[in-house]
């Protein structure tokens, strides 16, 4: 395995749910150690880290971040994401995110300023969007790098996973996903959009189905964004999370002057394309979710081989001191486009200019 700059970072992760499977993929750099775990379940920090040998066991996020870790993992609740990372970044940490980013425009202002702040002390911020990564789409992105499928016009993403059973805890209690809003997690959807098209989203109408499935859970079944890019084409996401599907899925296409793409909304390995020139109609091909050219141990974060390249991705950043590969601005440039969204389906799907936090 390649070594970037020979020297070992010191990483912490806070949240042992998700957490879990981004310390396998640090497990398993070169260049970073895990030596810190925190989990407000004490019990549960502490078998983790009795179970891998992690040093420094928290159950306080204070605490943790006073111990003596480079990077701050955080893959906490999602409506806790601005709150840990502006506090990471003022402990002198650099920060690697869960998504989304934010979950209100209030929350992107704040996280923009912190980091803006941090980076004049050298501190990178990424979020973690692992989708990003799958092998069909980073297969995608050579084609359309390459021109394949001329200028991209059209584009559309959907995410559907019942997480009825993620809204409520084993006793009946409200989890962070009680009542959660679909479009307040768009980036799994416009996250892999963006990086393809290298566009930005400038305007959002959004509406809602309101709430059809398990009224007691208090969240809208299903929200769709429609939106206009920078570059002049058209986004459109599906996001719904308290629905009746098996299974889950995700599903992406892309038109463009040239040819179409598409996964198949049952197996996102397979992928089928349309180029002028190269086939005589849209054909199948088998492009599996996991690299086969990544080692065995990347399959170990729980989302084929994204997060092994996706953790990788940011070590090199922070060593070489370079851009992350979804830094701040492009965050928001996956956040912000579904809270507008959210907004304007909540008014009847008025159009919403979407902020471009670089001004």
């Amino acid at each position: 395995m390649e070594i970037f700059g020979g020297l070992m970072l010191k990483v912490g992760i806070a949240g042992l749910r998700r957490g879990q499977g981004l310390y396998f993929s640090f497990k398993h750099c070169a260049d970073a150690e895990v030596t810190a775990v925190c989990d407000t379940n004490k019990q549960a920090a502490e078998d983790f880290g009795k179970a891998n040998n992690v040093p420094e066991v928290y159950s306080g996020l204070r605490e943790f971040l006073r111990s003596k870790i480079d990077i701050a993992v955080l893959a906490t609740p999602a409506p806790l994401h601005v709150e840990h990372a502006v506090e990471a970044l003022e402990a002198g940490k650099h920060v690697l995110s869960e998504v989304p980013a934010a979950m209100n425009m209030e929350g992107c202002k704040k996280l923009v300023k912190a980091v803006r702040k941090a980076q004049k002390y050298g501190l990178k911020y990424m979020m973690a969007e692992n989708c990003n990564y799958y092998h069909p789409i980073r297969t995608w992105k050579k084609w359309v790098d390459a021109g394949k499928l001329g200028r991209i016009f059209y584009a559309e993403a959907e995410y559907v996973h019942d997480c009825r059973s993620l809204m409520l805890t084993q006793d009946g209690k409200p989890t962070w996903r009680f009542g959660f809003t679909p479009l307040l997690y768009p980036t799994h959807s416009i996250g892999p959009l963006l990086m393809l098209m290298q566009d930005r989203l400038i305007l959002a109408s959004g509406f809602s189905t309101g709430i059809e499935v398990s009224p007691e859970l208090k969240s809208p079944s299903m929200e769709v964004g429609i939106f206009k890019t920078k570059k002049g084409a058209v986004v459109k996401i599906l996001c719904g999370f308290s629905i009746e599907r098996e299974p889950s899925h995700l599903y992406y296409s892309l038109y463009g002057t040239n040819g179409s793409v598409e996964t198949n909304r049952f197996n996102i390995g397979e992928t089928r394309v349309y180029i002028k020139g190269e086939h005589k109609a849209l054909t199948a091909m088998d492009i599996p979710l996991d690299d086969p050219d990544a080692p065995p141990e990347a399959k170990l974060g729980g989302h084929g081989t994204s997060e092994y390249y996706l953790v990788r991705d940011y070590i090199e950043s922070v060593l070489k001191d370079t851009k992350p590969p979804v830094d701040i601005y492009d965050a928001m440039d996956c956040t912000a486009p579904g809270i507008c969204a959210h907004l304007s389906a909540q008014n009847n799907g008025k159009p919403v200019s979407i902020p471009d936090f670089r001004q």
